[in-house]
């Protein structure tokens, strides 16, 4: 899991929450009876008055091991390019080979249709590997987070389009492309979503 991107830690949340609210649902009158049973123990301080002691529930809980596994695993988990969240972080969020030499040459098309025709054999040709890739501008927007990124043309729809990350500091010059060009990047390859390849760690040729 040390690999996912943001898209990928917000769909593992989802399905964490997907699966535990129903367990919850299923239990809470357990956990109901359990705190009800807790409450009865409340203390007296040295006054004399009554307070009740009060403590986080089971849910609460289970919420902070499930959340603090995810954060540890996003902070210390390693990614295909051998970097641990923490260190991208104290890099600046660069990857340990988004400087280094393309391995191959290939083009947005040929990439789309690599996944569309067999997703293991795609991630084992281009996951963890950096490439010079050309293509046709169809896009360029940016993620929830703020990262610029571009899409170039060559999915099996316009909603599955070879999708190409950027850093931040990469705005100026992407502020200056247009839907239509050609242009050619050089990225690193982060496998897919929902048969949409995905690459990171991108910069302009």
């Amino acid at each position: 899991m040390g690999n996912l991107g943001p898209w990928g830690w917000f769909f593992a949340c989802l399905l964490l929450w997907i699966i535990g609210f129903p367990f919850y649902l299923a239990k809470r009158s357990e956990f109901k009876r359990i705190n009800s049973g807790s409450s009865q123990g409340d203390q007296i301080i040295a006054t004399g008055s009554p307070q009740t002691k009060k403590g986080l529930s089971v849910v609460h809980w289970i919420g902070i091991i499930v959340f603090g596994g995810i954060a540890l695993l996003a902070l210390f988990g390693q990614r295909n390019d051998g970097t641990t969240g923490i260190g991208r972080i104290a890099s600046g969020g660069a990857s340990s080979n988004s400087t280094s030499a393309p391995e191959g040459s290939t083009t947005a098309t040929a990439i789309a249709q690599a996944y569309e025709e067999n997703t293991v054999a795609a991630d084992q040709k281009f996951k963890g590997k950096r490439f010079k890739i050309t293509g046709t501008v169809a896009d360029i927007n940016t993620d929830f987070m703020g990262d610029p990124y571009v899409t170039l043309k060559g999915g099996v729809n316009q909603f599955m389009e070879p999708q190409f990350g950027f850093d931040k500091s990469s705005s100026t010059q992407l502020a200056n492309l247009y839907k239509g060009a050609t242009i050619t990047l050089v990225c690193t390859g982060k496998g897919d979503i929902a048969k949409t390849p995905m690459w990171d760690s991108c910069t302009l040729q």
